[in-house]
């Protein structure tokens, strides 16, 4: 199905883009994100959008370097005199590879022209360990980041006293969103409506399926091929304590229908595997909350451990809301181990990704757990040229072209999703 559809769209690439590029002057597109991609062989999407991503550190060089331009075009079509970025990063700075991220992002806002301050907003412990304005830390690769209290920082832009023209989030705002932030008249990329506090993993697949539906029918192929083999099937059930038994009963009737309809375009499709869902947190990152659910019935055996990882997610908020989506087998393997695709965008424009692999786990698991690490992938294989004469490319193993096509389309959907879901928040 996909190799039929990717066919088609190859004739129609340009149509495709000019409707994707529509948008742009209409719509205030995402400054970055990130994509989790599987790919079965007979469908392809995305499974998790990441607004505040923080994986930069696991590009290869080649797409660091093509990420500046974009970054550019991107802060400049949201401030055009911008000079000055204030990165707000988050607050588990004793995670030395989250601090690689912090230091690639920070290297291609510099790159790009920009002055850059690093700040978070900082615990009591972590304010007591401070012996001047500014943390000085090191990265997993024995880089230094200087990062500053954030309440010193938006108290001298209130008071006039700062240059800082523009804010990025690279924090997910899981717990709310801090008064800093709502004191602060500044732009602020992503909008701190989009965090975790608020946003909801089923607002955002609505928009994608919803997209990829439009895309189809723009294209003229909506009786060819079904928007199903570039989207997920999803349940959204709130109001949820996943210890109670009634609430898992509540839980089981939802995910009894979902199989069933999954079942139906596997029969439609002679598709030999068996279904399968993810029992995901409706909000939250970083792979917690999230259990496979290989049956109806396994909703309603989780043990303690499976209730346990359920109930809480980042920061120990209680997780009430839940999305019930579709699995999607991944077919992509790396040294014969189960991987997925991660793709970064910089304004909506794919500028580099790399393998999720993970020793521990099948083609079906979370793949986003204990046990993964990551391959780079250069988006532009043409362009594999040395940075400078100590430094060659980092790119692991290639994609073909119609893999870059494919897995370019999904998370420009992606992004575009995003977008909405920005616009329905106001």
């Amino acid at each position: 199905m996909i190799n039929s559809f990717l066919s088609f769209y190859k004739e129609n690439e340009q149509k495709a883009n000019a409707w994707f590029d529509s948008f742009c002057s209409t719509l205030d597109l995402p400054v970055y994100t990130s994509v989790d991609i599987r790919d079965s062989g007979f469908k392809a999407t995305s499974i998790d959008t990441n607004l505040f991503p923080a994986g930069f550190n696991n590009l290869c060089h080649v797409s660091i370097r093509n990420a500046v331009e974009k970054f550019k075009t991107a802060i400049f079509s949201k401030a055009t005199d911008c000079k000055h970025i204030l990165i707000i990063c988050e607050e588990h700075t004793r995670n030395k590879w989250y601090l690689e991220n912090i230091y690639t992002l920070d290297k291609i806002a510099n790159d790009a022209g920009f002055k850059t301050t690093i700040a978070t907003f900082m615990s009591e412990t972590m304010i007591e360990k401070m012996t001047s304005d500014f943390l000085s830390l090191t990265t997993a690769l024995d880089h230094q980041v200087s990062i500053r209290r954030l309440r010193p920082i938006i108290d001298a832009i209130k008071l006039g006293q700062s240059d800082i023209d523009l804010i990025i989030l690279n924090n997910d705002l899981t717990a709310g969103i801090p008064d800093e932030l709502i004191e602060s008249d500044l732009p602020i990329y992503p909008s701190p409506l989009l965090g975790w506090h608020r946003r909801k993993k089923t607002n955002h697949f609505h928009f994608f399926n919803q997209i990829t539906t439009d895309l189809f029918d723009h294209l003229g192929c909506l009786d060819t091929f079904d928007p199903w083999i570039l989207s997920t099937l999803y349940e959204e059930v709130d109001e949820i304590d996943i210890n109670l038994s009634d609430d898992r009963q509540k839980l089981y009737k939802v995910a009894d229908k979902l199989f069933s309809d999954i079942q139906r375009y596997y029969y439609k499709y002679s598709i030999s595997k068996k279904p399968y869902l993810f029992l995901k947190a409706n909000s939250g990152t970083y792979g917690m909350g999230v259990v496979a659910i290989h049956s109806p019935e396994d909703i309603l055996d989780l043990n303690r451990k499976a209730r346990n990882k359920l109930f809480k997610g980042k920061s120990a908020v209680p997780i009430t809301s839940y999305i019930l989506q579709e699995g999607v087998y991944s077919n992509l393997t790396v040294s014969n181990q189960s991987a997925e695709m991660v793709v970064y965008s910089i304004h909506n424009q794919p500028v580099g990704s790399f393998y999720r692999i993970n020793s521990k786990k099948s083609d079906l698991d979370n793949l986003n757990s204990t046990g993964m690490y990551f391959e780079p992938v250069c988006l532009e294989p043409s362009d594999l040229v040395p940075i400078d004469n100590n430094t060659p490319y980092d790119c692991g193993p290639s994609l073909s072209s119609d893999q870059l096509l494919l897995y370019g389309l999904i998370s420009r959907i992606a992004g575009l999703a995003a977008t909405f879901e920005k616009r329905d928040l106001k």
